[in-house]
C-alpha cells in the first residue's frame, strides 16, 4: 500500500506542477479553453486517485475545485480570468493538503473563508447562468479489428489531446478507448481517422452531466480504472527490478465504486499482481525455452453479477507450484499428505505466514503472502479463489459484495 502512495504522491504533485504552468494561458483568448481542459483532466485524476487511497480531504477538495471547472467550460475569457486567483488559491491549499497527507499529520481546513465554500459558491453561481453547463459525455471508441500496438498508442495520444482518456481490452478482437469529453461526436470521429480507418470503429456515447444540472448532486464515484492506474507504473518497476517482461491488459475499467469500497480494494490487488510478477512470470529466457513469448500476459478483470463485484487477477506464467507449497507447509509443521487435491494445495497457500520463496527480494520471501489478501476478502463478507495449471498460469479471483458492508 505504501508503494502505491508513493506512486500516487510522486504523480499528483507531476500533475499539480503542470497544472500551476498553465494558469497564466487562463487569461489570453487562444489556448484558455485549452488551458482549462487540461487543469480539469489533472484535478479530475487527483479527485478520483485520492479519494481511491482514502485521502478524503484532499478528494472533496479537489471535487470542488473540478465542479467549479466543469462550469467555466465554454465561457468568454472575462468569466475565466475572473476566478483564476480563486482557482489558484485552492491548487495551492490542494498542494498543502497532499503534503501533509503524504507526511501523516493533520491540516486545519477551517481558516475562513474555507476554500470549499468559496469554490461550491462560485460553481453555483455560475451554474445559474442560462446555458452555463456544456453537456459532458464519455464515449466508448471500439477498434472492431484488431490494431497494432503502436496504431492503439498512436489513437489514444490523439484522443488523450481532447479529454480524459484510458485504454480497455474488452475482449481478445477488440479494444477500446474511452474517452470523456464535451465534443461532439463527429469531432471525436474526425480525430479517430487520423490513425484507423472509419470503417474499424465502432463508437457509443452516453451523457455525464446534462445541462442546466449544475453537478451540484454528483455522488463521488471511483472507477476501477482510477484504482488500477497507479499499479501499471508499480509493474513497470518491478519488473524493471526482476528483469522480467509483462504487460497489463485491464477488462471492466468504467465499473464504479463507492470509495469505500475502492480503498479497501487497492492493498488486496496490488499483492495479487506483484504475486504474479513474484511467482507466476518467468524470465525471459525461462519462458523462450518454454515456448512462450517474453512478454508475459497480466489481466485484471472486472466484472459486476447482481449485487456482486468479481475481480479476477490472471498471468500467463508458470503457474502455482505445488511441491515447493507443500513443503512450505511442512515447514510451518502442517500436516500434508501428497494425495491432497490441487484445490486444497492451494489453499494452503492462503496460510498466514507460509512462503515459497528461497529468498527474500523486493517481491518475496518475506513471510507476508495470500492469507493477508484472504483476510481483507473476508472483512468484505467475500470470497477469494485460486486456479492454477501447471505452464498455462494461475488465476485468482475476488468475490465482494458492490454495497460494502465491513465485518470484525
Amino acid at each position: 500500500m505504501r508503494e502505491i502512495e508513493a506512486i500516487f504522491f510522486n504523480e499528483t504533485f507531476t500533475l499539480l506542477a503542470q497544472v500551476e504552468t498553465l494558469f497564466a494561458s487562463l487569461q489570453s483568448d487562444g489556448p484558455a479553453q485549452t488551458s482549462l481542459e487540461a487543469i480539469f483532466r489533472a484535478i479530475h485524476s487527483i479527485k478520483s486517485s485520492a479519494a481511491a487511497l482514502g485521502f478524503k480531504k484532499a478528494s472533496q477538495l479537489a471535487h470542488a475545485l473540478e465542479d467549479l471547472l466543469v462550469q467555466l467550460r465554454g465561457k468568454p475569457v472575462v468569466e475565466i480570468e475572473n476566478n483564476v486567483e480563486l482557482i489558484e488559491q485552492a491548487t495551492g491549499r490542494l498542494r498543502d493538503q497532499l503534503h501533509h497527507d503524504q507526511a501523516g499529520s493533520s491540516f486545519d481546513e477551517t481558516r475562513p473563508p474555507p476554500i470549499i465554500d468559496s469554490l461550491n459558491s462560485r460553481a453555483k453561481g455560475l451554474s445559474a447562468k442560462p446555458d452555463s453547463v456544456e453537456t459532458l459525455l464519455e464515449y466508448e471508441i471500439t477498434l472492431i479489428n484488431q490494431q497494432p500496438a503502436e496504431r492503439l498508442c498512436n489513437l489514444y495520444a490523439h484522443l488523450s489531446s481532447l479529454g480524459l482518456a484510458h485504454i480497455s481490452i474488452t475482449s481478445q478482437t477488440e479494444q477500446t478507448i474511452v474517452l470523456q469529453t464535451t465534443l461532439a461526436q463527429t469531432a471525436v470521429l474526425a480525430v479517430c481517422s487520423f490513425s484507423v480507418e472509419p470503417e474499424d470503429v465502432s463508437i457509443n456515447v452516453r451523457a455525464l452531466q446534462r445541462p442546466n444540472d449544475g453537478g451540484g448532486n454528483r455522488r463521488v464515484m471511483i472507477r476501477m480504472g482510477d484504482v488500477l492506474r497507479p499499479m501499471s507504473r508499480m509493474l513497470a518497476e518491478l519488473c524493471l527490478d526482476t528483469g522480467k517482461k509483462a504487460q497489463l491488459i485491464t477488462q471492466g475499467d468504467g465499473i464504479e465504486l463507492v470509495p469505500a469500497l475502492a480503498q479497501q480494494l487497492i492493498a488486496p490487488v496490488a499483492h495479487l499482481l506483484r504475486n504474479c510478477v513474484a511467482h507466476g512470470i518467468e524470465s525471459p529466457q525461462a519462458r523462450q525455452l518454454a515456448g512462450k513469448c517474453e512478454l508475459g500476459q497480466l489481466s485484471v478483470t472486472s466484472t459486476t453479477n447482481g449485487s456482486n463485484l468479481s475481480i479476477s487477477v490472471a498471468d500467463d506464467g508458470a503457474g502455482m507450484n505445488r511441491e515447493q507449497i507443500l513443503q512450505g507447509a511442512q515447514k510451518q509443521g502442517l500436516p500434508v499428505e501428497n494425495c491432497l487435491t490441487d484445490d486444497e494445495v492451494w489453499e494452503l497457500a492462503l496460510t498466514p505466514g507460509l512462503s515459497t520463496a528461497a529468498e527474500q527480494s523486493v517481491l518475496s520471501g518475506r513471510g507476508v503472502g495470500l492469507d493477508s489478501v484472504k483476510t481483507t476478502v473476508a472483512k468484505l463478507n467475500g470470497d477469494f479463489r485460486i486456479q492454477s495449471e501447471v505452464g498455462l498460469g494461475t488465476t485468482m479471483t475476488i468475490i465482494v459484495p458492490i454495497d460494502v458492508k465491513m465485518s470484525g
